[in-house]
């Protein structure tokens, strides 16, 4: 839970940059801050739509989709939105990650497909699987705006 309000409290906070820092990729051939948001805003989606809802003990839920073509699909339906909205969409989605995670216990076991197998997990593997990739985007944010010298949230 404490990781849930730092990143509230982190992209609240970027909220108060320009759009031109939210829009300006972090590095050659990589995303945005908005983009990057975004991306994690439809992953929190699909968590929420096509995984928690169906998760009960001993359940076996199909493979996640292709990353690249969901991260595709994401990148599309977010061009025409402002970096603000991106960012406010996020964090409402990122408040019904949290209620969803929260109706299930740690310890449950389910299995996702991945390849030919079933592979067992807990609500806190996944949830600590995705708590990692929040924070690999996170820290690429920090990098980006440490280097264009702009006050990094949390800093």
């Amino acid at each position: 839970m404490q990781h849930d309000a730092f990143i509230n409290d982190e992209v609240t906070q970027l909220c108060r940059l320009n759009d031109t820092t939210l829009t300006a990729p972090i590095a050659p051939e990589k995303w945005s801050i908005k983009e990057i948001i975004g991306h994690m805003y439809y992953w929190d989606g699909y968590l929420c739509e096509h995984v928690l809802p169906y998760i009960e003990e001993s359940v076996s839920l199909p493979e996640f989709p292709s990353h690249d073509e969901f991260n595709q699909k994401a990148m599309e339906k977010i061009q025409r939105r402002s970096p603000k909205e991106v960012l406010q969409q996020f964090l409402r989605q990122r408040r019904k990650l949290i209620t969803a995670f929260s109706k299930h216990p740690d310890s449950l076991v389910f299995t996702i497909r991945e390849g030919l197998e079933d592979v067992p997990y807990t609500i806190q593997q996944l949830r600590h699987d995705f708590l990692e990739h929040d924070e690999h985007h996170l820290l690429q944010i920090r990098q980006f705006l440490s280097d264009r010298s702009v006050d990094s949230p949390n800093s």
